[in-house]
């Protein structure tokens, strides 16, 4: 992907499509500065940033320029609060545990990618399972060390995985799934919103070029 160093990005409908209710009011009064906030859906998000270092998978994106624009067309499980920091739920609808290593995520209803497939738990687990695996060389492998099963699918240099899923990963049903951590972690609810944990959806892994090119979100 050529790009200049400097240059603008626009996400087209990303609020509608992934109903982020923030890009729209909707309440069709004026702001505090007097500015009409009709809620107008459509037109575009611009940001201007850095050139990305590479294709824009999530599970591959390591650095704030890449990172800047899949967070204008993704939606993770969790979302930081800007002031505290502290992570909030936003595409899950609960992420629970009772001892700090099997995970509960439950997710809300209403998400969609914007080729409008549905975003479901497999949603999740297929995106995890391939940056867990060092036969794709992603950048955001490190950060599903945790997740038992992990030490399988990314055994080292000069060995190949011996399976094509973490263990640790299972779908209950669409809205539903679980994380088996090798060992207890208090803070796993707090590494969720970041892009290695975005979901894809099954165009990214039917042509992962043109996904690059032009990110399903």
């Amino acid at each position: 992907m050529r790009l200049t160093k400097t240059m603008r990005w626009t996400a087209l409908a990303a609020c509608t499509a992934l109903a982020i209710s923030a890009c729209t009011t909707g309440s069709g009064k004026k702001s505090s500065d007097g500015a009409n906030a009709s809620g107008k859906k459509g037109g575009s998000i611009s940001i201007e940033s850095g050139e990305p270092q590479h294709g824009l998978i999530p599970q591959n994106t390591a650095e704030s320029e890449g990172a800047q624009v899949l967070a204008q067309v993704f939606a993770g499980l969790v979302e930081y609060d800007r002031k505290t920091n502290e992570p909030g739920l936003r595409v899950a609808e609960s992420i629970e545990t009772p001892d700090s290593k099997v995970w509960t995520i439950k997710l809300k209803d209403g998400y969609t990618f914007h080729n409008g497939e549905k975003v479901t738990a497999q949603s999740f687990v297929d995106a995890w399972n391939w940056g867990a695996n060092q036969d794709n060389a992603a950048e955001g492998l490190p950060f599903f060390s945790k997740i038992e099963g992990a030490e399988e699918l990314s055994p080292g240099k000069d060995k190949k995985p011996t399976t094509d899923k973490l263990k640790g990963l299972k779908v209950i049903d669409d809205k539903t799934f679980t994380v088996t951590l090798s060992a207890p972690f208090s803070q796993f609810k707090v590494m969720l919103g970041y892009t290695a944990f975005y979901p894809l959806p099954k165009a990214f892994f039917q042509d992962k070029k043109a996904f690059e090119e032009s990110p399903i979100g």
